[in-house]
């Protein structure tokens, strides 16, 4: 009877000889991606011989698993294209069409992000970092075109003009319409101190040369001093407001023999001082726009 099962199960195979599983893809996601995405193939069974065919491209993928291999799309223009795979001798019976769209651009960063209403055409000049910026790209802030320059291939460079103070978007539109989403370029017009220094001396009053940025014109200054030795009283406070653009170190044509204030320009400051005695005293300086934008008290120690 055994011998009778083995014959009969050997016909078997003789007619009817093992066939190998095919090679087959059942899903393809996603359909629509940009070059340098991933996708994802579903089917098997798969092995590490097993090559990815996008249109005439062979691909070898990144992660293979028995049902399911992940490939990154190479770059290729826009368009449609037929996938399908490759294993030895075998090809997938089924062909999947891949759909491959223009990357949308995205800016990662701007350098600096802060530019002061004061500042030289040098200090507006702004680097756009990120990535996808294809060639015929347009650069735009707050819908106009800039001109800007291209430094690398995810590096472009401009010029910021002079604005009023806010916040603008900056966006990269690719020639194909993608665009970015609009990252945040800030106009400063808040003032700082950052240095004082004594300037011209005269016979009876000297300069206190004020050095920082967004001080604009017709700006006052808040002077608080206290008298030396003296800690239980209040600090004696004037308010001086800047007389215009003048020279800076050269005096008033006729001194006012008061303390008063003349306005260089928008980095600049000049205090002309006229000391009730020689003995240094503690001071603080805080300069205040038309606005009301101000600054920090900045705190020194002068006659």
């Amino acid at each position: 009877m055994h011998r009778r099962l083995i014959v009969f199960c050997l016909a078997c195979l003789i007619l009817f000889p093992f066939s190998v599983m095919a090679l087959e893809i059942t899903g393809v996601s996603p359909a629509v991606v940009a070059s340098g995405s991933a996708v994802t193939v579903i089917g098997g069974p798969f092995s590490r011989d097993v090559k990815i065919m996008l249109g005439d491209r062979q691909i070898a993928p990144s992660m293979v698993g028995q049902r399911q291999l992940v490939f990154t799309v190479p770059p290729l223009e826009t368009g449609e294209y037929s996938l399908f795979l490759r294993e030895a001798d075998q090809t997938s019976a089924q062909t999947f069409t891949l759909r491959i769209i223009e990357p949308a651009p995205r800016i990662g960063s701007l350098s600096p992000t802060n530019i002061d209403m004061c500042s030289s055409e040098d200090e507006r000049h702004v680097v756009v970092a990120g990535h996808h910026f294809l060639p015929g790209a347009t650069l735009l802030l707050e819908g106009s075109a800039l001109p800007f320059t291209r430094t690398s291939e995810e590096e472009l460079t401009f010029t910021a003009p002079s604005l009023e103070a806010g916040i603008y978007g900056i966006q990269v539109v690719n020639p194909g319409g993608t665009s970015s989403l609009p990252h945040s370029l800030w106009f400063n017009d808040i003032p700082e101190i950052l240095n004082v220094h004594i300037g011209e001396e005269f016979v009876n009053y000297y300069q206190l040369v004020i050095e920082g940025k967004n001080f604009s014109a017709g700006a006052s200054l808040v002077v608080n001093e206290y008298p030396p030795g003296v800690f239980d009283l209040p600090p004696q406070q004037q308010v001086l407001t800047a007389r215009g653009v003048g020279t800076g170190t050269a005096p008033l044509e006729r001194p006012s023999q008061a303390d008063n204030l003349r306005h260089l320009d928008c980095n600049t400051l000049i205090y002309n001082r006229y000391p009730i005695s020689s003995q240094a005293r503690e001071v603080s300086l805080q300069v205040v726009n038309p606005d009301g934008k101000q600054t920090p008290a900045y705190h020194l120690t002068t006659p």
